[in-house]
């Protein structure tokens, strides 16, 4: 009777009373017509998360001798996608950690504080470092696939991310769905294993995000607004998050006026840290006498983020004037 309930408890746990793990996410059926641009509104511009929106977790998991899939799942997620032409030129994402739940509330429990400590990270973002290449639009309701790269935080770690997605466009709504594979070391997550669970050292991060269209335009670079910036903050931002996923880490602040991207020129570099071009007298500007011009790693950081500091005038970006030192690598 023992080694009954021993082996049969478990199977009779995850199959009766905990019940099958939720099937993976998918694209909802298409509603509308399918013609081209039938009901449509126009792509470009910006497109905010709206309600029904799902994000959660999906883990492989043992217990007692059985397998069994974690999922945890909420729909408390905020952000947008910026469209301009044939590319998805902006996207930030923001999900609150703590509101994330599976059928097993010991699992829960552990998630919230061991696992992802919710207390001292109570979001996990996503922003954009690339242009997603939409090419030409699709037909209403047609599935369209894309790759999609960018920068992804958890636990307070921000490692840069490459992953597939699939898009469905019908009339006021775009709906986007995806997954990305996160093997738990890479983000210094503790292994979520507990007790009699026992989990695998990865698992995956899935998403089905419903979109509706706003009303603005926002210029061609990703967008994570501040607030109170000033004008350029925003596209301040995704280069940090950028160069911070790729090692790099710059300071937060918006000091200044005078400091921009640009040819340099001679003048003063203003009351910023100094402008970016190459011939600027402004000390620390990106340029000749930057920092990434003796650190290998600050100069490829440069390289791949580059396309995302803010146009000439549009404020400076806080950056150490010395080379490795101040730096955090």
């Amino acid at each position: 009777m023992l080694l009954v309930l021993v082996v049969g408890g478990p199977f009779v746990f995850i199959h009766f009373i905990e019940g099958k793990a939720p099937a993976k996410l998918t694209l909802s059926a298409a509603t509308g017509h399918a013609g081209p641009n039938a009901g449509s509104v126009p792509l470009d511009g910006k497109w905010s998360v709206t309600t029904g929106s799902v994000v959660g977790y999906r883990v492989k998991e043992v217990l007692f001798g059985q397998d069994n899939t974690a999922v945890g799942r909420t729909s408390d997620v905020t952000g947008s996608i910026t469209i301009s032409g044939t590319n998805v030129v902006a996207g930030t994402f923001t999900v609150e950690m703590a509101t994330v739940k599976s059928d097993f509330s010991q699992r829960d429990s552990q998630f919230r504080g061991r696992v992802m400590d919710v207390t001292t990270y109570p979001t996990a973002t996503f922003v954009l470092s690339q242009p997603i290449k939409v090419g030409a639009p699709a037909a209403s309701g047609v599935v369209k696939a894309m790759a999609a790269e960018g920068a992804l935080t958890l636990r307070g770690q921000t490692r840069t991310v490459g992953f597939e997605v699939e898009a469905r466009h019908v009339g006021t709504t775009i709906q986007v769905l995806g997954s990305v594979p996160v093997l738990f070391s890479r983000w210094k997550i503790p292994n979520p294993s507990f007790g009699p669970v026992t989990t695998q050292d990865h698992g995956t991060l899935e998403f089905l995000l419903d979109f509706r269209h706003g009303t603005s335009v926002a210029p061609a670079v990703p967008v994570a607004t501040p607030t109170s910036a000033p004008p350029g903050a925003s596209s301040l931002a995704s280069f940090r998050a950028c160069m911070a996923a790729h090692g790099v880490k710059l300071s937060s602040g918006f000091p200044g006026t005078g400091g921009h991207r640009g040819p340099g020129g001679s003048g003063p570099g203003g009351s910023g840290p100094g402008g970016s071009g190459p011939g600027g007298s402004g000390p620390g500007g990106f340029g000749g006498g930057g920092p990434q011009a003796t650190n290998p790693k600050t100069a490829a950081a440069m390289k791949a983020c580059d396309h995302l500091l803010p146009a000439q005038g549009s404020g400076p970006i806080s950056v150490p004037r010395t080379t490795v030192p101040p730096l955090t690598l």
